[in-house]
């Protein structure tokens, strides 16, 4: 059970992934074909869409596996101890911070006159990318006096392979949500 809420987990924060990383480059596109501008327009607000969801069930799912474990640990004679260190310990950024900024962030898009605008569009999708990440909690954590050492860390041809499948994911999943909803065939 806690593996596919684990996989959920991961394809959910994917879309935040992908969505920081290819709506930048798809609002920066500039094109004179207003059947592609259309297509391009409904893509992103797919995409915004697609994302606040993601971002508050990734928030929910993580509420709800902290809560289990606790419940866990208090079953276990010593247990809230482990808990309380694991979760409160010099490793919460790594734990805390990207949850909690994936809500904040994903869900003050709801705020048309953010969205609206091409320059805040793109400055909130590389917030979701930059601010969860590994490389921003480990500057966190340098500034507080906290070494998280390796946690986390991966090689740079894993971290490449995980960011094209988030870019793949994303793209997939919001090209589904434009199918299902019919608003693409009625631009062809």
């Amino acid at each position: 059970m806690h593996e596919s809420i684990n996989i959920f987990s991961q394809i959910l924060r994917s879309i935040l992934i992908g969505f920081g990383i290819l709506i930048p480059i798809i609002s920066l596109i500039k094109t004179s074909n207003l059947k592609t501008v259309e297509v391009k327009n409904l893509f992103i607000l797919t995409g915004i869409q697609a994302v606040r969801i993601a971002g508050l069930l990734y928030f929910i799912i993580w509420a709800v596996d902290t809560y289990t474990i606790y419940a866990d640990a208090v079953a276990i004679p010593g247990g809230l101890n482990i808990f309380k260190a694991s979760v409160f310990g010099k490793m919460w950024m790594m734990y805390w911070l990207p949850p909690v900024f994936g809500l904040m962030l994903t869900q003050v898009l709801w705020i048309k006159k953010l969205y609206m605008k091409k320059v805040a569009l793109i400055t909130f999708a590389l917030l979701i990318l930059i601010l969860p990440s590994y490389l921003f909690i480990k500057l966190l954590s340098i500034f507080d006096g906290v070494d998280i050492g390796n946690a986390g860390r991966s090689t740079i041809s894993q971290t490449i392979l995980y960011y094209a499948i988030s870019i793949v994911i994303f793209f997939f999943i919001t090209l589904a949500v434009m199918l299902m909803g019919g608003k693409l065939k009625d631009k062809k």
